[in-house]
């Protein structure tokens, strides 16, 4: 086997092992699958995946975070058009997103786990994602560009929606918790629709 020296990654190798990750997890989350495995696939050393993520689920998160910087990307393209109301724009982006997260429902709960403990490699990527989430429910609040008063209430459906995704992905909540809690959080707010 020929395996790549331990040097920097180039974005085509971190494009195939975060591809690698995704194609394992699907359906085992975290569990049945290890860094070897990845660097074996992905004909990297072992060590050359520590050095740039530390852990497993530091491997996951980079994959997971850089798969959902693909889905918001295309929300926000997609966020003004997606109905005639707020609300209906709003819903739409929220709707997309929990299906994102709960299609592979092991997957997406060991996400939003791997996610939330996060580490310090990972917040500039949690930090990127979040401005697109924002991003994407901003525009799907205005119908297009957003000012102040729709980055406001974007943030507060961020919000919600996060904490209705973290309690779904610890048993707490169901997957229909997420839009209900958007939904009262809409009305609370007095977005039309």
């Amino acid at each position: 086997m020929n395996v790549v020296p331990a040097l920097p990654f180039s974005d085509d190798q971190r494009g195939v092992v975060r591809d690698i990750v995704l194609v394992l997890a699907a359906g085992n989350g975290c569990q049945g699958w290890d860094a070897k495995t990845v660097a074996t696939k992905a004909k990297v050393t072992p060590e050359l995946l520590t050095e740039h993520f530390g852990s497993v689920e530091h491997l996951f998160a980079d994959a997971v975070l850089d798969r959902a910087t693909s889905v918001l990307d295309r929300l926000t393209e997609s966020a003004p058009g997606g109905g005639r109301t707020p609300r209906s724009r709003v819903l739409k982006v929220v709707r997309a997103l929990t299906e994102a997260l709960v299609g592979d429902p092991v997957l997406g709960r060991d996400a939003m786990r791997a996610l939330t403990r996060g580490t310090d490699g990972l917040v500039p990527s949690l930090t990127e994602t979040g401005v697109r989430l924002h991003m994407a429910l901003a525009r799907a609040v205005a119908g297009g560009e957003p000012g102040d008063p729709e980055w406001a209430v974007a943030g507060v459906i961020q919000g919600v929606w996060f904490a209705a995704a973290v309690a779904w992905s610890s048993g707490v909540g169901t997957v229909d918790h997420m839009e209900d809690a958007v939904v009262r959080a809409l009305r609370l707010m007095k977005v039309n629709g």
